[in-house]
């Protein structure tokens, strides 16, 4: 007879990937049919893209287009090394230009825009960008239909925080005269 299923406990001992062997293992092809990204030492599944997380995209991406100067590069959906055991794929970067091929280790913004993924998004990945010295990091919130803000980035997380709500505008830090009118981004 079949002992009863019963929860296991989670092993010990844990060692988790490093950011060079998660990349060595993506130039092998090994994630080659999934989305993936690391966060802090672990493979995380990245949510499918809803029509509503395409669109806002895709919009935020056109407000923000006109502040990006010859010095900079946005990004979408695009790798960012962010420390030792951390390689996430955010929605929307800009990071400094550089010559040649490279996944930056910096950004001025972040934007992640968040319906499923939200508890990463804000739980986790706020850390992760904060620690890396991302500038400004955004949380799209789909659902409550506003934006939170993070700034001044530390070890220790952002030190300045604020929601920008549908009706109201929010203008990052590092993109002199742009601003987001969260009305029209979220208009249908």
């Amino acid at each position: 007879m079949l002992e009863p299923m019963r929860d296991i406990p989670p092993p010990q001992n844990i060692r988790g990937l490093l950011r060079t062997e998660y990349e060595r293992l993506v130039e092998l092809g090994v994630f080659q049919d999934m989305r993936l990204e690391l966060l802090e030492g672990q493979l995380v599944e990245m949510s499918p893209q809803g029509e509503s997380h395409s669109t806002l995209t895709a919009r935020l991406a056109h407000g923000l287009w006109p502040a990006v100067t010859d010095e900079m590069q946005m990004r979408q959906h695009s790798p960012l090394r962010a420390g030792i055991r951390s390689m996430p794929e955010p929605d929307l970067s800009v990071v400094p230009m550089r010559k040649g091929f490279f996944h930056p280790d910096f950004a001025y913004l972040i934007v992640e825009v968040a319906d499923s993924s939200i508890h990463n998004d804000r739980n986790v990945k706020t850390l992760i960008y904060a620690r890396a010295g991302v500038v400004e990091y955004w949380i799209l919130n789909v659902q409550r239909e506003q934006i939170e803000v993070h700034r001044d980035p530390s070890e220790d997380g952002y030190a300045t925080t604020f929601i920008a709500k549908r009706g109201e505008t929010v203008q990052p830090v590092a993109l002199a005269g742009v601003t987001i009118d969260l009305e029209k981004l979220f208009a249908e």
